[in-house]
């Protein structure tokens, strides 16, 4: 039964990721917000948990990808799809906007991330560009700052040139082999971890200055927190 519990997680991911694909058809972006915290809680755990009871089998990881390609791959994506309907002024469509469907161009890229991810022995100890858990969290923040913004920001953001540019920027930083930080801890020292851990501790203080926009700047802060890791390495190296 035990071998079930980080499967279990994973299918959760999967099932929140389905319902947050149809909240963001219908403009329901509030709760999209909502199921993504819990598919990417999920997703974080369930690897975790399967060391913590120390059970693994091939059926895991083929889950994993799944799963990540539905709330990680194709959710940002309807979102982005959303999100130019809007900026095309379409209220309520019945039919493929073709000129939103680009939005789906970051999906066919995070899928392909995910191959390369699955297959690439380099990203043990840092990713290799950006995951796609933190691009869907990036766009679901911006998605936030849109729903809950004044009319100046939602029309800066329901802009057909930033969400072209947002969609090619983030497919390309996917495969990219950018260093970025990864979030498994060796021990829980400061010494071999002082990136992770500033960037906790400036998420406290990110919430309680940036309101609704966190979930966006927190990436951009995680990004930023990784550079500067590279970077020293590479100047004390």
């Amino acid at each position: 039964m035990k071998r079930q519990i980080p499967n279990a997680l994973t299918l959760t991911n999967l099932f929140c990721g389905c319902m947050a694909i149809v909240c963001a058809i219908h403009f329901k972006f509030i709760p999209v917000i909502w199921l993504i915290v819990i598919a990417f809680v999920a997703d974080a755990l369930d690897g975790q948990v399967a060391r913590w009871l120390n059970v693994s089998a091939p059926i895991g990881k083929q889950l994993d990808s799944l799963a990540d390609m539905v709330s990680f791959g194709v959710l940002p994506g309807m979102i982005l799809y959303s999100l130019l309907i809007k900026s095309f002024g379409i209220p309520k469509p019945d039919a493929l906007i073709v000129e939103a469907a680009p939005a789906f161009i970051l999906s066919v890229f995070a899928g392909y991330r995910l191959a390369k991810f699955n297959v690439d022995t380099r990203q043990s100890d840092v990713f290799l560009g950006l995951a796609t858990p933190a691009c869907t969290v990036l766009v679901a923040g911006i998605m936030l700052v849109f729903e809950m913004g004044n009319a100046e920001i939602r029309e800066m953001i329901a802009n057909k040139t930033f969400l072209y540019s947002l969609i090619i920027v983030l497919s390309f930083f996917m495969v990219s082999d950018i260093p970025l930080l990864n979030f498994r801890f060796p021990h829980y020292k400061w010494k071999g971890n002082k990136a992770r851990w500033i960037f906790i501790a400036g998420l406290p203080i990110l919430g309680i200055i940036s309101g609704y926009a966190f979930f966006a700047l927190a990436v951009l802060w995680y990004i930023l927190v990784s550079f500067g890791e590279i970077a020293n390495q590479k100047l004390f190296s």
